[in-house]
């Protein structure tokens, strides 16, 4: 009896331990559950606590062990993707009319206020339906002028403006003719206009209307230099104006003279001088298609009626020479330095020296000496007789703000320059 009860009171101990162990089991279990369940809202930054099984794991390894080793397949994997596997969308590509981008007066004055070159780039600022429409005007400035009219005779592009497509309608009504109409002189010129003119001045020039185009190039020039273009750009014009220069007679008035026996160009110029005509050999010459002075007796000159003057503009350093109102040189040059400003106003060549000797130390430094610094040439003004046109003793200087008041130019330059205008003519300083 006693063997008994000791027996019945162990089995009760081993019960109640069993009964403490598995409660105590199930307070673990709940504690390591908890932390990850995101109770308190939001997720941990805490790696996710395990969670404890109350089942042996060394049975469940034991099985899969057994089921793989008797060729048993594996259990799938889920096929629902994780997010971290799922393929990124690609936006769909979209055409070049509807690149977002510069658009209207702004595109326009941006990309024409850059250098040739660089309005290719300028292209890619801009939206795409106003690229395209600047790359087709870039291209009929370019010289292909009747493809150019016959698209926008098909349809006028509208993404720069009402004002750029008013011109458009013009040119594509009239050609040349009706776009110079359009395009009246305007002492406020718009991005619209200034683009439109330089449309003008090229394709007029391709087309052999040098009236138009002259006129044209010359609203161009001065449109650019008043409202603070590049002076790079202003000079991109040269090419343009040189070529006006050499083809004028085919659209400026002229008389004739017939050469007599005896005579040189120096002679004619005397005898039209004389008359009241103030030309120079390089302008006749250059009128009469002549390379050289040379003449033949009874050959038959064309005297261009139209004067030539001077123009300069201080703030951009060019020069530029007109005949009327077209452009027929275009130079880069100098000007004063700070404190010795280039005087502003109207002036008149006078005393004209090749070869000058620099009066402007004592002693006087001669032609040919390095410290002379007039160059080549010296074009005095009759106003203000300390002032001038001259060239150099320093070619790299050309462009820059650091003569004594002077306009000083590249040897180059400053010949053909005296050569083109005689005494008497008119200059006209900017600023």
């Amino acid at each position: 009896m006693l063997e008994s009860a000791r027996a019945a009171r162990k089995n009760r101990s081993v019960a109640s331990l069993d009964l403490a162990r598995i409660l105590s089991l199930a307070c673990m279990a709940t504690l390591f559950v908890l932390p990850a369940c995101g109770r308190f809202g939001g997720e941990s930054s805490e790696p996710e606590a395990a969670v404890l099984s109350l089942d042996d794991p060394l049975e469940d390894e034991a099985d899969l062990g057994a089921e793989v080793a008797a060729g048993a397949e594996e259990p799938e994997a889920s096929a629902q993707p994780t997010r971290a596997s799922a393929p990124l969308e690609q936006p769909e590509a979209q055409p070049a009319s509807a690149r977002a981008g510069m658009n209207g007066v702004k595109a326009l004055d941006t990309w024409h206020r850059s250098l040739p070159a660089s309005r290719v780039d300028v292209l890619d600022l801009c939206s795409g339906e106003s690229a395209s429409a600047l790359a087709d005007l870039q291209r009929a400035m370019n010289g292909e002028a009747k493809s150019y009219r016959a698209s926008v005779r098909m349809e006028i592009p509208g993404s720069l403006g009402e004002e750029f497509a008013r011109y458009a309608q013009a040119y594509a009504d009239g050609d040349v003719e009706q776009l110079a109409t359009a395009l009246q002189p305007t002492p406020d010129p718009s991005p619209a206009w200034m683009v439109w003119t330089e449309a003008l001045a090229r394709m007029a020039v391709e087309q052999e209307e040098d009236r138009l185009g002259g006129a044209a190039l010359g609203r161009l020039v001065r449109g650019m230099l008043n409202l603070g273009y590049s002076r790079d750009l202003v000079l991109e014009l040269r090419p343009l104006a040189e070529g006006l220069g050499r083809r004028a007679a085919a659209s400026m008035e002229y008389d004739t003279y017939a050469v007599e026996s005896g005579e040189a160009m120096y002679n004619v110029r005397l005898k039209l001088r004389r008359e009241g005509q103030k030309l120079n050999y390089r302008w006749i010459s250059e009128f009469n298609g002549k390379g050289n002075y040379n003449l033949r007796v009874g050959e038959e000159l064309k005297i261009p009626r139209q004067e030539l003057h001077v123009e300069v503009w201080r703030g951009a350093r060019v020069t530029a020479v007109f005949a009327g109102e077209r452009p027929i040189r275009i130079y880069p040059c100098s000007v004063g330095r700070p404190g010795e400003e280039t005087p502003l106003g109207n002036f008149t060549l006078e005393i004209c020296e090749t070869n000058p000797v620099y009066y402007g130390v004592t002693p006087a430094v001669p032609y040919g000496n390095p410290e002379n610094p007039l160059g080549d040439r010296w074009m005095g003004f009759k106003e203000k007789t300390s002032y001038g046109i001259h060239g150099t003793n320093d070619e790299s200087t050309i462009g820059t703000r650091e003569t004594e008041g002077c306009v000083r130019m590249h040897n180059s330059d400053v010949r053909d320059l005296f050569d083109l205008v005689p005494v008497s003519t008119a200059v006209a300083i900017h600023g």
